[in-house]
């Protein structure tokens, strides 16, 4: 069974799909596949230099991920520059790394934390999509605290998103994030009983 968690920047769908790591999920980490493409495939490396220019290296020769950052968001264009460049490898390894976990032994729930699943049209190869929700106000107060950025910055953030309207056309199930933690831990296992219920 896959099953994709999705929702708004700092809207706490990681720690949805955290919680189901610790039940017994296998969980996929689309960031950090994203952040594998980006520094060690060659061609991305280069269409990214070519596009960017040297100032989003580092001294290094790596990608500084905040000064793409500053160039990207809030730029439309250049936002789609990006993920022209980066998203078709990062959905393929995606997919190839979902299908091996799919063809080992059964029994497994996969579950791919990403934030741009509905932006990929992803819920047509998911048996199962759900959607984190938070209020706009935390959502900002999140960001603000998390990544440091200023509120305009944040709000940049969020509005390279899909709306919350059209993420939840789409979704199999919305769980809203405006309490603390233990109630989205409470939420996760929750969600997992459901899940294993659907798998029998």
């Amino acid at each position: 069974m896959v099953v994709g968690i999705t929702g708004g920047i700092a809207s706490g769908k990681t720690t949805i799909a955290k919680e189901l790591e610790k039940l017994g999920a296998v969980l996929v980490d689309a960031d950090q596949i994203g952040h594998d493409v980006v520094d060690n495939v060659a061609e991305v490396r280069d269409r990214l230099r070519e596009a960017f220019g040297d100032s989003i290296f580092d001294a290094q020769d790596r990608i500084d991920r905040s000064r793409l950052g500053e160039r990207v968001f809030g730029d439309g264009d250049a936002l789609g520059r990006l993920n022209a460049i980066v998203h078709p490898h990062l959905l393929e390894e995606l997919r190839s790394r979902v299908e091996h976990l799919a063809s080992g032994p059964g029994g497994k729930v996969i579950v791919i934390d990403a934030a741009l699943l509905v932006e990929w049209k992803a819920q047509e190869w998911l048996d199962y999509l759900v959607v984190v929700e938070s209020g706009a106000e935390r959502q900002l107060e999140r960001i603000c605290s998390r990544d440091g950025l200023t509120r305009e910055e944040a709000r940049g953030r969020i509005s390279s998103q899909v709306g919350a309207d059209e993420r939840a056309a789409v979704a199999d199930e919305i769980i809203g994030n405006d309490a603390g933690l233990d109630d989205l831990a409470r939420a996760a296992h929750d969600l997992w009983l459901r899940l294993e219920a659907i798998r029998k």
